[in-house]
């Protein structure tokens, strides 16, 4: 049993004995105790009086209903409702970074001695989970200088409450424990006796169901909650951080602070944000992409690996130099998915299609666009909005995203479009004009004819022209020397067609007042 009194001597702040001996100690009433306790987890009579052993951790705060040396802070029950609410609402990740719990129980008594549960949270497969806790630990205090130390687990929590159904969430944990690949300056840290502080952090990320969570900050335990939002980032970050003295906030250098002094637990934050905590997000962006292959990239389990990339417009400035540290280790690794080849690619490998430009109308081309990228052997990639946002800031060099220009440079060094549909050829007609520019055309059999063949657009190609149904069949054996009438085309490649024949200077005239003999000279 611990006691703490924080008004007591310096050298008697803490109290340690076994439970055995508290009959023994002065100052406590041992039917007090079992009065409080008795019959709470299995907490009884004999733990005290044969044994002195409890299979399990009971924290008593005492709070206080005047004010004290301590503090001014008093409480009432409203205020205690409120610390019950609190925890609630944390609950589902509480236990994700401990080192041992695997269970936790808030119980509520009243004066009359009736109990309730208030809430119920405990790890599903609690001992696999305490196994692998165990075997990280344990080589975390064999760890050499020559490797670091990962363990990557999923971990299903189950919540009960008298609000709610109960309630089921997995997450993905990582706990990582950098010693080799630390900087000579971490490394420094790391030994410093004056710190005592671990190099051991972790990530994690709910997986089912696949939400992104409000990022927040723990130390084995999340800090406290002030403000809108802790860091931006869609996943917990957990370290052996150095905090400040009431443990609410990690130390910081501040604006006005002497930069050519800063402390080392200012340095030591520093270092785990830069070096050791992206290494962790590494991890774990791997093994989302590894469950994915594994199970056939299903669009849920995709979806789920972009879910650990944030909007870095949102995440809070102390933040951002992590994640961009940490989305560099990926420069030259897969991290998009490219469903044409149902595989991972590199950012450099990859051809965006966002489609940024394109008039709300014409939207039904992308599927065809996409189909002739991938045709054409390149890898045309469908990401969030967000996410694109974040890849083109950190590799916007490397980004290739597509373009009606673009796609017809493609379209030119591979002729696999040649085998797509008509309907699916009229759309990237459609798509390579939809900016306005009837150049794209050049040199793509894409100009389909009456005949039903299609031809290519050339700057110099022989006369075609546009007439109507019944002008065409005027002249069976010369379908070729017609385009397609308009009557059997859709609206968006009409006016595609009307952009191509305008770009030339031809008069263009619809079906419904047709002349026979009017001409489109193309390109």
């Amino acid at each position: 049993m611990l006691l703490i009194d924080p008004l007591g001597p310096a050298n008697k702040v803490n109290a340690i004995f076994n439970i055995a001996e508290l009959n023994d100690t002065d100052g406590i009433d041992t039917s007090d105790v079992l009065r409080a306790l008795e019959g709470k987890y299995e907490f009884n009579k004999s733990v005290v009086e044969k044994g002195g052993y409890f299979r399990g951790t009971m924290f008593w705060f005492p709070l206080r209903e005047k004010a004290s040396p301590i503090s001014d802070d008093v409480y009432d029950v409203g205020k205690v409702e409120k610390l019950f609410g609190s925890l609630s609402s944390e609950s589902s990740s509480i236990l994700i970074f401990l080192k041992s719990l695997v269970r936790l129980h808030l119980l509520k008594m009243s004066q009359s001695g009736k109990e309730e549960y208030v809430l119920r949270v405990q790890i599903q497969d609690e001992k696999e989970i305490q196994t692998r806790r165990q075997s990280f630990f344990s080589c975390i205090k064999s760890a050499s200088s020559k490797q670091d130390v990962a363990s990557i687990f999923k971990m299903t929590i189950k919540e009960e409450s008298t609000t709610r159904p109960v309630q089921l969430t997995q997450w993905l944990v990582v706990n990582y424990y950098i010693v080799h690949n630390a900087s000579n300056d971490f490394k420094r840290l790391i030994q410093s006796p004056k710190l005592g502080l671990s190099p051991c952090v972790g990530v994690a990320a709910k997986i089912e169901p696949f939400t992104a969570v409000e990022g927040h900050i723990f130390c084995f335990l999340p800090l406290p909650k002030e403000g809108t939002k802790l860091t931006g980032l869609p996943f917990h970050v957990n370290g052996f951080f150095a905090l400040n003295q009431n443990r609410h906030h990690l130390k910081w250098a501040t604006d006005d602070q002497d930069h050519q002094y800063v402390s080392e637990e200012i340095l030591w934050n520093e270092k785990l944000l830069t070096e050791a905590l992206p290494l962790a997000f590494q991890k774990a962006l791997d093994t989302s992409m590894s469950n994915a292959v594994t199970y056939g990239n299903k669009a849920s389990l995709v979806e789920g690996v972009y879910l650990w990339i944030p909007n870095l417009e949102t995440v809070l400035e102390k933040w951002k130099l992590f994640f961009m540290t940490a989305l560099q280790l990926f420069e030259d690794k897969n991290i998009v998915f490219c469903e044409h080849f149902n595989s991972w690619k590199r950012v450099s490998d990859a051809f965006f299609t966002t489609f940024s430009n394109l008039p709300h109308k014409l939207e039904y081309v992308t599927a065809a666009v996409r189909k002739a990228i991938g045709s054409c052997g390149q890898s045309p990639v469908v990401v969030p909005e967000h996410v694109f946002l974040t890849l083109n800031l950190l590799f916007g060099h490397q980004i290739n995203d597509i373009s009606p220009f673009n796609l017809a440079v493609i379209l030119r060094n591979n002729s696999n479009y040649k085998f797509m549909t008509d309907k699916e050829k009229q759309a990237l007609a459609v798509y390579l004009t939809s900016e306005g520019n009837s150049h794209t055309l050049e040199g793509l059999d894409l100009l389909l004819l009456a005949s039903g063949e299609w031809d290519t657009f050339k700057h110099n190609g022989s006369t075609k022209y546009i007439c109507s149904v019944s002008e065409v069949d005027m002249f069976p054996g010369s379908e070729r020397m017609f385009i397609i009438p308009y009557a059997r085309l859709d609206q968006c490649t009409k006016e595609a067609m009307h952009l191509i024949c305008e770009k030339s200077k031809c008069i263009i005239v619809d079906d419904a007042s047709a002349v026979n003999g009017t001409i489109c000279v193309y390109m």
